[in-house]
């Protein structure tokens, strides 16, 4: 897969119910997350430090760009934020993808919801770009 990539997705939050999370993550022996969550009918953005869940500003309109990258050369890792998909934010401090487990780390899209049944989200499109091997068509 490489030593550095970046991963992103946008994603479709207009059918979300409340207490509903989703988004874009790197999950392995730690796990850090950002995305959107829905609090009392009103979509914020949502952060995870390890276990640690944290709450920003409200977000408007029904869409949001999530972006993640690595850097397994320097175990420097960063998520981001964008209304735009041009201008990016970025949520947190920078990370180390850790391995554990029995596993490395993952990147992850995900939709939970603790509190009760239902809620949508749509992931328009999810890119990876990074610097390893792109294909092992023809070898054996």
């Amino acid at each position: 897969m490489g030593r550095t990539g970046v991963a992103s997705t946008e994603i479709d939050f207009s059918k979300m119910e409340n207490d509903q999370k989703a988004g874009l993550g790197v999950m392995g022996k730690t796990h850090y997350l950002v995305g959107v969550c829905k609090k009392n009918g009103k979509p914020c953005l949502y952060y995870c430090n390890n276990g640690k869940d944290s709450t920003a500003h409200e977000l408007s309109g029904n869409k949001a760009f999530l972006k993640v990258t690595l850097d397994l050369a320097t175990n420097k890792s960063q998520l981001y934020y964008s209304a735009d998909d041009k201008t990016y934010v970025p949520v947190g401090n920078t990370f180390e993808a850790t391995w554990g487990n029995w596993k490395g780390s993952r990147l992850v899209l995900f939709s939970y919801n603790e509190q009760t049944d239902g809620g949508q989200v749509y992931f328009n499109w999810f890119k990876y770009q990074y610097d390893g091997p792109k294909s092992l068509k023809g070898k054996s």
